[in-house]
């Protein structure tokens, strides 16, 4: 578990760096091949409703200042 906790915290913040310099359509392109790991993690996460779900949280989470 803390392994996987690591990876994932490193992972993020790479993420993150590279993110600085380039936009994430773009670092997508770069790092996915077809087929491989990455585009099948994001080919199921799509399935699942991760953007959505995703799009539902920023939504909300803009929208709870302006009710106060």
């Amino acid at each position: 578990r803390s392994l996987a906790l690591d990876l994932a915290r490193e992972t993020m913040l790479g993420t993150a760096r590279l993110m600085e310099h380039q936009h994430p359509a773009i670092l997508k392109e770069n790092v996915m091949s077809p087929g491989g790991t990455t585009a099948a993690g994001i080919l199921a996460s799509e399935k699942a409703g991760l953007r959505a779900a995703c799009e539902t949280f920023v939504c909300a989470a803009t929208q709870k200042p302006r009710m106060l």
